[in-house]
């Protein structure tokens, strides 16, 4: 519980006008906070990835404006401030000019390098807010660079862990904790920077909220900072009452937990009640033995970045949001690990995922209403393939850094449009990457190309967006170090929705002892790597330290978003137009569409012909169950719609989903996908770009009247198929 230590004041009649006034001005607070801390820091991951976030809050801890960067960051100030006051309320203390620095998992971070530091605001005495910030440290201490340390087992391992201290004493910087803190890094200078940076975004707030206590006075601050919140709780509720009652299902897999390629699977059961919301992650598998896991503050920063900008695209962005939220998360499990499990991974791991997760659940419950059906999408890339590398730089000079540019992944489809090329990050609405010449001024590596990728995008009436790639070699170095980690490179995370494709996975290749320099030295530009004589090795998805040679070069792509509908109803023009403008390969695109393509036109009989014979075959795929034959000529009115090609349907005194082709298909309470038919479906059949762990398998479902396709899952071999959609009548 949170201990509430705020003044005694009455609520205060504020005006509506005075009211937006404020809120508004608070909310350029926020924006200024990020400006301030952005130019503090300059480390490259601050400002070229934009990865922190900041917050101002109330007296007991409640969020009141944040930031549009990473929005997991709030989450965790939040979870951090819970703790500050719970351990420092009696002893330090908590006074006037304090400032406390977290970092934690367990204390409320998302992972030990994304530190935060926070700061009480006073007022003639009393505390009557709070201001902070949080940024990722390039390192924090650890086994290796960067603080992710793939072969950790414990927490322990991973870096200097630091619960709530106080590191400023009214105004005063206690230099000899702040000497133990910095020396654990191996950026003692970049650290510092950072930390300055988020002391200073606090001080930005601390000055600019006590102005306007003394321009409105602290009763109108306090009745505008409860009534901000207020407001978020009374729209979502609202927003709530209008969908669906029902549960609404959402399975992922993550493949590698730094110690071996094992597979888990985070399940999330959505139940939506009035407008009440229960997250159930307790099917999830329980926790690994390697740094891929999540804590609690991570588990809450995943639901807060699904959440946000689905539900609340026209709410303010605070506490409220999750005021109808109740989280179920036994302790133990992969998304709720018990100390002193390693969770270094867990900001690309397994809080990513649960954002997927919360995103397609969220998505299937927007899809089930008429009215906000336009505000669901399928999955953005499921996951980024993080690089760290470090050594000396070319100007010799000892340096460490790290690869933002894959968060430019593509973004997920809608039912009326294409996802977005590089659509960036789901959770940070003010996406960033660097330029090809801020990496190469900062690193000791050339560029052979950045790009859009072909065959990433996953496939559908709508597809999803492309992921970038890019290849470099190692330049004006001698050696190298770098740990690549992800998930994903066998398993397409970016679902698809209503039988839109997954988007690829991640892929990755070292070329060893190229030719490169010689051909540099002949003036010969390359721009494909295969071109090269080399030896080429692929990377596992968590391979630990790896070490670069000069000539070595490095080539990766990443996870594209899913596709939204059957593939076979993209029109052959746009599948000619994706053609041209390399989202799909010829062959992959004739495969996945059914589109016939010969000296660069369409034919059309062909395609027809090709089409005509999928949809044939797909109304002869095996299926489970069937319902009678004598439903289908009783009248139904229609309920509401499932997606954009299923809906609800009452006949008689039952309920029932039939296709668009106004086929009964399954009682409403069933699983739909048993009475659909089913084909197993191989990694090649979604794309050049995809594969599948040796634990999983893919099937597609569509239904046997008309052929068109409603389901793409992938699932764990030998399990049932995901209910999905379970409505209340």
């Amino acid at each position: 519980m949170k201990q509430i230590v705020e003044k005694d004041v009455s609520r205060v009649a504020v005006d509506p006008v005075t009211f937006e006034v404020i809120r508004n001005r608070l909310m350029a607070i926020s924006e200024e906070m990020s400006i301030n801390l952005q130019a503090v820091s300059g480390s490259p991951i601050v400002v070229e990835a934009a990865d922190f976030n900041v917050g101002i809050f109330t007296a007991n801890g409640n969020l009141v404006t944040m930031g549009k960067t990473v929005i997991a960051h709030t989450g965790s100030l939040v979870k951090m401030l819970e703790h500050i006051i719970a351990d420092c309320a009696e002893d330090p203390g908590i006074e006037d000019g304090d400032m406390f620095v977290v970092n934690s998992p367990y204390k409320g971070a998302l992972h030990a390098p994304d530190m935060g530091v926070l700061a009480p605001i006073f007022y003639e005495g009393e505390r009557i807010g709070w201001a902070g910030a949080c940024l990722h440290q390039l390192d924090v201490g650890g086994m290796v660079f960067g603080s992710l340390a793939s072969s950790a087992t414990e927490v322990y391992q991973e870096s200097m862990i630091i619960p709530p201290v106080k590191i400023i004493e009214r105004g005063k910087l206690r230099k000899d904790v702040w000497n133990m803190i910095s020396g654990m890094s191996r950026l003692p200078k970049n650290f510092t920077l950072d930390f300055r940076a988020m002391t200073s975004a606090n001080k930005v707030a601390i000055k600019q909220v006590l102005q306007l206590v003394d321009r409105y006075s602290f009763p109108t601050i306090n009745t505008v900072f409860e009534d901000i919140i207020q407001l978020t709780k009374d729209k979502i509720a609202f927003r709530l009452r209008q969908l669906p009652d029902g549960v609404y299902r959402a399975r992922n897999y993550l493949d590698h937990d730094g110690q071996s390629n094992r597979l888990y699977h985070i399940s999330l059961s959505l139940t939506k009640k009035n407008d009440k919301l229960t997250f159930d992650f307790s099917e999830s598998s329980e926790q690994t033995p390697g740094f891929a896991n999540c804590t609690e503050s991570a588990l809450v920063g995943g639901i807060f970045s699904g959440m946000l900008p689905l539900l609340a695209y026209d709410i303010p962005w605070n506490d409220g949001v999750l005021d109808p939220v109740e989280i179920i998360a036994p302790e133990g499990i992969i998304c709720n690990a018990k100390w002193p499990a390693a969770v270094g991974h867990a900001t690309l791991s397994v809080m990513w995922l649960v954002e997927s997760l919360v995103v397609e659940a969220i998505s299937k419950m927007l899809a089930s209403s008429d009215e906000y059906l336009s505000e669901a999408h399928s999955s953005y890339f499921g996951g980024a393939d993080l690089l760290n590398v470090a050594g000396l730089n070319q100007y010799k000079e000892p340096f460490g850094n790290t690869f933002t540019e894959q968060m430019a992944s593509g973004a997920g489809a809608y039912h009326h449009r294409d996802g977005i090329d590089a659509g960036g990050c789901h959770h940070i609405p003010a996406q960033k990457i660097p330029n090809v010449e801020t990496m190469e001024s900062g690193t000791p590596v050339l560029y052979l190309y950045r790009r859009y990728m072909e065959d990433t995008a996953g496939a559908g009436r709508n597809r999803g967006g492309m992921s970038l790639g890019s290849a470099f070699v190692v330049h004006d170095t001698p050696s190298l170090m770098g740990i690549p980690m992800a998930h994903g490179l066998e398993v397409p995370n970016a679902f698809g929705l209503w039988g839109g494709k997954p988007g690829s996975c991640i892929v990755r290749s070292m070329y060893r002892e190229t030719d490169i320099q010689v051909k540099f030295a002949a003036q010969e530009w390359v721009s494909d790597p295969s071109q090269l004589n080399a030896k080429k090795e692929s990377l596992s998805a968590k391979p630990g330290p790896i070490f670069f040679q000069p000539g070595d070069v490095f080539e990766w792509s990443w996870q594209g978003g899913g596709g939204w509908g059957d593939s076979l109803d993209r029109e052959p023009e746009r599948v000619l137009k994706d053609v041209n403008n390399g989202v799909y390969l010829k062959e992959t695109a004739e495969n996945l569409f059914k589109v016939v393509i010969v000296d660069g036109k369409i034919d059309q009989e062909a395609t027809q012909k090709a089409r005509d014979d999928k949809r044939r075959e797909r109304m002869n795929y095996k299926m489970t169950k069937r319902l009678p034959n004598s439903l289908q000529n009783e009248n139904s009115v229609v309920i509401g719609p499932i997606g954009d090609t299923l809906q609800r349907v009452q006949v008689a005194d039952d309920v029932y989903v039939q296709c668009g082709c106004k086929q009964l298909l399954a009682p409403a309470n069933e699983n739909i996908k048993e009475y659909l038919g089913v084909k197993a479906i191989a990694a090649e059949d979604i794309g050049t770009r995809a594969k599948l762990h040796e634990e999983l398998e893919m099937h597609e479902y569509a239904c046997p009247s008309c052929g068109l396709a409603h389901f793409t899952e992938v699932k764990r071999k030998g399990t049932a198929s995901l209910h999905d959609i379970k409505l209340v009548d």
